[in-house]
């Protein structure tokens, strides 16, 4: 990285919505995190596996819901609200899959 550049982590392309829109087959929820210490390092990992088996890209406030590193760069803590979003055919059934994962509190609520 050049000196001065400013780091952002990578949002997935497969969710990115085209130009002029919301991709048709999108899915999206808001949910709100209920683990007292915020997504640490455990609750994040869990997240990330949960996403990796959800069968399409997800992202989780813009970046990639697999990536235990890019979740951690969000610095959400208890209380925080997080968009969770997909497209595709299995985006319906990826999203809810996630949304239940941290109403559950990944392990730890």
């Amino acid at each position: 990285m050049e000196a001065g550049a400013v780091w952002a982590p990578a949002v997935a392309p497969a969710v990115q919505a085209p130009v002029g829109g919301v991709a048709a087959d999108a899915v999206s929820a808001v949910v709100t995190l209920r683990n007292p210490h915020g997504l640490h390092a455990r609750p994040a990992a869990l997240l990330a596996r949960v996403v990796s088996e959800a069968g399409t890209p997800v992202t989780v406030n813009g970046v990639d819901g697999a990536s235990m590193l890019a979740l951690m760069t969000l610095k959400v803590h208890q209380g925080s609200e997080v968009t969770i979003a997909a497209a595709g055919p299995l985006a319906r059934r990826a999203v809810d899959t996630v949304v239940a994962a941290i109403e559950e509190g990944l392990g730890e609520a």
